[in-house]
């Protein structure tokens, strides 16, 4: 029996475990690796080159024009600022400014060539035309191949046909068709000429156009706002740096020269914006004062008619010096109170009145109301003519200066609004890309090499964990209570073989004779001293051997242990007593017939059906597969056949069927003196092994021990998974 480890707890990891499973499955992580390899090769060589290219504009400070008028006030203060980043970037991808943009380039116009697909835009970049036009592959001249161009410069159709796909198919010298779907041609035209259909109304101006007869592309309307917001999406906005005012400009496409196109298109039409937006303020601001400048003219002339009238009324009276003080103070107050009432009228239709600017405006004005108060009180001392004098003389002074004041800056409104330039200005015109930005093909190699490696990995655990064979020999034969004889390692070259016979080679070598310091005949030659031992108790020298399921390695096991006890100058006979797909001929080279069967059934004799391989070992057949194979078994001359064969030779070894499928081999066993099953690692799983030990027991057979075939290197005696239910199989005759 083996001296394995002891099997680590379920709940241990175990990094020598995980290293044999990779081991294991190495050539599927190879696979898998090399096929993730090969599609990543293919996803980085198939996308179209794309192109990145950018401009820059500046937003400055106002240090001039309408509002910088008013640049001692809070309203002054306010828009002395460019405003919020954030705020000029959403402008700047506005429906207002996107739009013109799409007008001038014709965005909403989509004409490309139809390529082959998956492939063809491919071959159409890689073609090198020497006449301008690639030739067709396989005669699917319907494609575009390489050198194609197309160019419409207008495009209107009824909005059933907006956002849908036409078809222009490419005719002789320069003419064309458009068509919808197959079948439906919906105009006719020629390259440089206007084409206009009614029904359905199409308006189409196609000003290039170059390629074969047959040739097709796709051309497309889309709607405003799918064009809009098509370029809102791949526009890309950010400032550089913090609180700058310089914004970056960027677009990715496959079309270098037109996305430079769009981006200047784009700054343009925003610097053209910021300056009608500030045009718009000068004019909004001189209507204002023009609003103002009469009201404050006659309010002007009704005080100069009072002050006129009380001097001529009190002509003795003049205004001292302390009253002269008094009233420049009054005067100085009284119009700056006027100049933030006017201010605040403009601001507050644009800002409301809860907007900090004019809270902070309001603030202004109740500390200049408690100046006025206070002066007030002082002008209470004087004498009644000195106090009605200053009023009157006050009023006149503080009108003259106001309408003067508004008077001056309407006519400095009238030149800003003449000489407005806006605050925005291009500081870099997009220019055209040396080299593509995308897509990264090393990235997406080594990528592709990375998902092959965990993707294969993944799949060999995945497969382990889908095996509900035995794993481990110790847990095997601590649950069954049944001792392992031998624990025979996996050998390659069987497996060779066996993949041969299964491709038609009829011949299977004996590895104990072949190879006696395998590995695997080293583990037999336990099971030959442990054999030996098994038998002592017993009279009988038929030793069957099988296994709960097909494939097992039972043959394997008997032939080879048969040759080691011959070794050892013991006369063993083999039978092959699997009647229904017995394989032991396989190791003889030559046909199953004659055989067990053929003597049984009188149509050979006994010497006809036995080989002898060597001095010390022969060999018998299944021979001719017959219908009724039990009841061959349990016939008086198959009994008498293995007692015959017990006097003749010191060990018969019989191969039997799987006790699974058939209760044949608990037929042989009942007649033996012991019966050894082959477990196969990896494929038999513990309920099979239980199943198959029941069965032996209810037909009054025991089991004297097993053999744990193919025990691969790279499982040692590791965990084995659950069961449930052991397997069907077809076991039908050949």
């Amino acid at each position: 029996m083996s001296n394995a480890p002891t099997p680590p707890r379920d709940d241990e990891f175990d990094l020598q475990q995980v290293v044999a499973t990779l081991l294991e499955g190495k050539w599927l992580i190879v696979g898998v690796t090399a096929l993730a390899l090969a599609v990543g090769l293919v996803m980085a060589q198939l996308p179209a080159p794309v192109y990145k290219s950018n401009a820059m504009i500046q937003v400055e400070t106002e240090d001039g024009g309408v509002q910088s008028l008013l640049s001692d006030s809070p309203q002054g203060m306010m828009v002395n600022d460019r405003g919020p980043t954030a705020t000029q970037i959403q402008i700047l991808k506005s429906r207002n400014v996107l739009s013109k943009a799409v007008e001038d380039l014709d965005l909403d116009i989509l004409a490309e060539p139809n390529h082959f697909p998956y492939v063809g835009g491919y071959l159409a970049r890689e073609a090198n035309p020497q006449n301008g036009l690639a030739e067709p592959w396989f005669g699917l001249d319907s494609y575009a191949w390489g050198g194609e161009e197309i160019e419409v410069k207008r495009l209107e159709v009824d909005d059933a046909l907006k956002g849908r796909d036409l078809t222009l198919v490419a005719g002789e010298e320069g003419r064309y068709r458009l068509r919808q779907g197959p079948d439906r041609v919906l105009l006719e035209g020629r390259v440089g000429q206007p084409a206009q259909s009614e029904s359905p109304r199409i308006d189409l101006f196609v000003s290039r156009l170059k390629a074969r007869p047959g040739t097709t592309f796709t051309i497309r309307q889309r709607s405003w706002l799918a064009a809009v917001s098509g370029l809102q999406d791949r526009l890309q906005v950010q400032e550089k740096g913090q609180d700058t005012g310089i914004l970056q400009l960027s677009m990715e496409g496959e079309d270098p020269e037109r996305i430079g196109q769009i981006l200047d298109s784009v700054a343009r039409f925003y610097q053209q914006q910021n300056v009608e937006r500030r045009s718009a303020e000068a004019e909004e601001s001189l209507n204002f004062l023009q609003e103002q400048l009469p009201r404050l003219k006659e309010k002007l002339r009704t005080a100069e008619n009072k002050l006129n009238t009380f001097r001529q009324e009190n002509s003795a009276v003049d205004i001292t010096a302390e009253t002269q003080t008094i009233l420049d103070r009054v005067v100085e107050v009284e119009n700056r109170i006027s100049e933030l009432e006017m201010e605040r009228a403009e601001v507050g239709q644009k800002l409301g009145e809860q907007h900090p600017t004019m809270q902070s405006m309001e603030r202004k004005r109740r500390e200049l109301e408690q100046n006025k108060e206070q002066l007030q009180s002082r002008i209470q001392g004087l004498p009644d003519t000195q106090q009605e004098l200053l009023r009157l003389k006050r009023d006149v002074e503080v009108q003259q200066e106001l309408y003067t004041s508004l008077l001056n800056k309407s006519q400095e409104l009238r030149l800003s609004k003449a000489g407005t330039i806006g605050n925005v200005r291009i500081v870099d015109e997009a220019i055209l890309p040396e080299r593509p930005s995308g897509p990264n093909r090393p990235l997406i190699f080594l990528a592709a090499g990375v998902v092959g490696l965990i993707g294969g990995s993944a799949l060999v655990f995945l497969r382990k964990a889908l095996r509900t064979g035995i794993q481990d020999p110790d847990s095997l034969s601590q649950k069954l209570g049944l001792p392992i004889f031998a624990v025979v390692p996996h050998n390659r070259d069987q497996e060779r073989a066996a993949k041969r016979l299964k491709r038609g080679k009829k011949f299977l070598p004996i590895l104990a004779v072949k190879d006696p310091t395998d590995p695997t005949v080293e583990a037999l030659r336990s099971l030959r001293t442990s054999l030996a031992f098994a038998l002592l108790e017993s009279d009988r020298k038929v030793v069957t051997i099988t296994s709960p399921i097909p494939s097992s390695g039972k043959t394997f096991i008997t032939i080879n242990l048969a040759s080691l006890v011959a070794e050892t100058g013991q006369k063993v006979l083999v039978i092959d007593a699997d009647l229904r797909k017995g394989h032991l001929h396989y190791y003889l080279d030559r046909e199953r017939s004659p055989g067990l069967t053929d003597f049984l059934a009188g149509e050979a004799t006994e010497d006809q059906i036995k080989t002898p391989l060597t001095d010390n070992l022969t060999v018998v057949s299944s021979g001719t597969l017959p219908p009724n194979p039990t009841e061959l078994l349990i016939s008086q001359g198959f009994i008498d056949f293995l007692a015959r064969a017990q006097q003749e030779y010191d060990l018969v070894l019989v191969d039997t069927a799987p006790l699974i499928p058939v209760t044949d081999a608990t037929l042989v066993g009942a007649q033996g003196g012991a019966m050894f099953m082959v477990v196969r690692g990896g494929v038999t799983n513990l309920a099979e092994v239980e199943a198959a030990e029941r069965r032996a027991s209810q037909h009054g057979v025991s089991i004297s021990g097993l053999v744990y075939n193919d025990l691969r290197p790279q499982e040692g005696y590791g965990k084995y998974g659950a069961y449930g239910g052991y397997r069907y199989y077809n076991y039908k005759y050949e």
